[in-house]
């Protein structure tokens, strides 16, 4: 009986050394550094460009407030003209 018990220890020990080691790894990136600075307006065109919504821009936030959706519908897509400062040395 002691030797089935042995036998068992070792590879059960292994696979708990194992899964251990696999699940204990870090994984590091490295950021590359982007070619802007910060967002400085955000506008979504509306109504073939003739008019234009203007969102707020605060700091990693930007706030967008329709107006009333009987008069401005709310489409299924928008393509927002987005500027940005340029980059920084």
């Amino acid at each position: 009986m002691k030797k089935t018990t042995t036998l068992y220890r070792i590879p059960t020990l292994l696979l708990a050394v194992g899964i251990t080691l696999f699940s204990a790894c870090k994984k590091e990136y490295e950021t590359a550094l982007t070619p802007y600075t910060e967002i400085t307006s955000f506008k979504i065109p509306y109504n073939a460009g003739k008019d234009t919504i203007v969102a707020a821009v605060d700091g990693e936030n930007i706030y967008v407030s329709w107006p009333g959706s009987t008069e401005w519908p709310i489409p299924e897509t928008v393509a927002p003209i987005i500027n940005i400062s340029k980059m920084q040395a």
